[in-house]
């Protein structure tokens, strides 16, 4: 039985950290490729800026709102919500036509964010007990950390490979199957 509810842990570890690499990553990965993405929509350095600044601006905003949503109506619950939002989201900013439709996306990506990052810690603080939950943190932390820093350069890498010829929106595309990794993840965590 300790064994099952080690292995759960795990997963759910595994889950929560995919999904806050996968938010972390979206925080940066733009600001490498902004030129690029400029120049394919034709957008002005204001409409640019804010394609930099409205993921950022919504999640900061409703970050606490996302927190009590939780608390509210579950964890789980919202941290499957926040990443099948984030994922529409990121396919929203993938098949963007103009860079109006790029902004709108990733403010929307913001306030899936808003929903999933609480989650994340809290489901970590659920799980695990007091004696394994520094553990469990410190591995959480060192993740967010890469992730964090290294957006710009996923951003170039991906933009540079033009996978299927999508060049800089592989960057928002590639958001949907690590979401869809994260939710099967949580399907597999909580029917089992």
């Amino acid at each position: 039985l300790e064994r099952d509810a080690m292995h759960r842990r795990t997963l759910a570890l595994l889950v929560v950290v995919l999904a806050a690499a996968m938010d972390l990553t979206d925080g940066t990965v733009v600001n490498i490729v902004l030129p690029v993405i400029q120049r394919d929509l034709g957008a002005g350095d204001g409409t640019a800026a804010a394609i930099a600044t409205a993921y950022t601006l919504a999640l900061g905003s409703l970050l606490v709102t996302g927190g009590r949503l939780g608390d509210l109506l579950g964890h789980r619950r919202m941290l499957a919500a926040g990443t099948l939002g984030f994922v529409a989201a990121s396919l929203l900013c993938a098949l963007a036509p103009t860079a109006g439709w790029l902004v709108a996306g990733r403010a929307l990506q913001g306030v899936a964010s808003a929903l999933l990052v609480p989650q994340t810690l809290a489901v970590i603080q659920h799980l695990y007990p007091a004696d394994e939950r520094g553990r469990a943190l410190g591995v959480f932390a060192a993740v967010a950390g890469v992730a964090t820093v290294s957006g710009p350069l996923l951003g170039a890498l991906l933009t540079s490979a033009d996978l299927f010829g999508w060049g800089w929106r592989a960057v928002f595309a590639v958001n949907v199957p690590v979401g869809a990794l994260v939710l099967a993840g949580l399907c597999l965590l909580y029917t089992s």
